[in-house]
């Protein structure tokens, strides 16, 4: 219970946030710094439109990594998941203390909805392994609004 208290906080706090989209404008993306797969190196990981996914009228969207080779060389984009929905304040950190980075966001549920008909939120994390390979997202705690900064 105290790891999950302590990611929400840090999710909470943290000033990554990436641009919403509509169908006529697509975001710039803000990598994040990771090393994803364990292996030492550092990879460039954001959040990219799926343009060939919809979903509500919605584009989709995919957790991206490009691995860094020298001066101005980046690998094939590798997608890391994907999502129905944009996931909010992604966070990638070892969150399960097992030496492999994971990756904790917060996600929108539109099929479950509070006492006041509201969407609900869950934090949720999906727990790293070799070869940029997540296991199925996990939910680590529920919302009945989408958690804010102080």
């Amino acid at each position: 219970m105290k790891n999950i208290a302590i990611i929400a906080m840090v999710i909470l706090m943290s000033s990554i946030f990436f641009a919403g989209c509509s169908s006529e404008e697509m975001p710039t993306p803000e990598p994040i710094r990771a090393d994803i797969n364990s292996d030492g190196s550092t990879e460039f990981v954001y959040l990219e439109v799926d343009e060939s996914r919809v979903v509500d009228y919605l584009y989709c969207w995919n957790l991206t990594a490009r691995k860094g080779y020298g001066e101005s060389h980046l690998s094939e984009p590798i997608v890391l998941m994907s999502f129905d929905y944009k996931p909010e304040d992604i966070r990638i950190e070892d969150y399960n203390g097992d030496g492999v980075n994971d990756v904790v966001y917060l996600m929108i549920d539109k099929t479950t909805t509070d006492k006041d008909n509201h969407y609900v939120w869950h934090l949720m994390v999906a727990y790293g392994a070799q070869n940029y390979r997540f296991a199925n997202p996990q939910i680590i705690a529920t919302f009945e609004s989408r958690p804010v900064s102080a």
